[in-house]
């Protein structure tokens, strides 16, 4: 898969998804297979344009679903060829709409477009999918506008999402997203109390940029070195050690490997319980012991 930054030329024959692609939702896998139909039809290369990840949360106040670097694994997994990155911020919000258009019609060789009913573009975002579209099969160019995505009579979109997994739906989000909520980072030493208890855990950042989950313990996979193994993570606080500051604690079953400084991903597949203090050691070993059951 190839990565160009927005404006850098394109001589191959595209068709181009446009949109934020921040959630990744099945939404937008549905634009993206519709692109992918349109240039395999056409011997054309599938590109997809996106945004940084600074420019991403700047109008996703509330976090992403997935970073950069996760979309683009997913974008490479659906098929992408070429994603087009805007990491310009002024550049981008300073174009009016017809300005844009233009910019994408004379900097790329397009056979076609697919985008969502509600995408909008140019400055303040007052560009939409019926301009859009009006502009480019004016110019002999397919245009494929999506409708809206819907599951069990509403609408998909990254902001229903995010607020499943803030009410800890992780399950129901999963659905939705088309594959697993999926974090990673880089493995800290943390303060060792699982490895007394004989649950010894990996400990990792949260990236700052990414919407939170809902604090609590939940059923993961982690991958190690391309491995997956099952595990049980901690997201939020240790309120029975008195550490409310936030961490990411995974257990991973059957696995005591040092692996400090590796990158790991967790992929998150359902909840399992809230956060809770408990009287003694014995009483969390217990219930820790009933937690890691959920892989059974």
């Amino acid at each position: 898969m190839k990565i160009v930054s927005f404006g850098e030329q394109i001589n191959e024959k595209i068709v181009l998804c446009l949109g934020f692609f921040d959630g990744l939702h099945l939404g937008h896998r549905t634009i993206i297979d519709r692109a992918k139909q349109m240039a395999e039809k056409n011997s054309a290369k599938l590109a997809l344009f996106t945004f940084d990840d600074y420019f991403s949360t700047l109008f996703k106040g509330d976090g992403l679903i997935f970073t950069l670097e996760e979309r683009l694994k997913i974008f490479e997994d659906s098929g992408v060829d070429i994603i087009v990155i805007a990491p310009s911020i002024n550049e981008i919000l300073s174009l009016s709409q017809n300005t844009f258009l233009e910019k994408i019609y004379s900097t790329y060789n397009l056979f076609g477009v697919c985008c969502g009913f509600d995408y909008t573009f140019g400055y303040k975002g007052l560009g939409n999918s019926k301009l859009l579209e009006k502009y480019f099969l004016s110019k002999g160019v397919e245009v494929s506008v999506l409708p809206p995505y819907q599951f069990n009579g509403e609408t998909i979109s990254s902001k229903s999402i995010k607020k499943l997994l803030k009410n800890g739906e992780i399950s129901l989000a999963n659905k939705l997203l088309g594959c697993n909520y999926v974090t990673s980072g880089e493995v800290i030493s943390g303060v060792k109390l699982g490895r007394t208890m004989g649950f010894p855990t990996l400990n990792t950042l949260f990236p700052q940029n990414k919407t939170p989950l809902c604090s609590g313990v939940y059923k993961t996979l982690t991958e190690i070195d391309g491995v997956l193994y099952k595990s049980v993570t901690n997201f939020g606080n240790a309120p029975t050690f008195d550490r409310y500051n936030f961490v990411i604690e995974t257990h991973v079953l059957n696995f005591n490997q040092n692996v400090y400084g590796k990158i790991v991903k967790i992929y998150f597949l359902d909840y399992i319980r809230g956060l809770a203090k408990f009287n003694s050691m014995e009483d969390l070993i217990t219930q820790l012991k009933e937690d890691v059951k959920v892989h059974d």
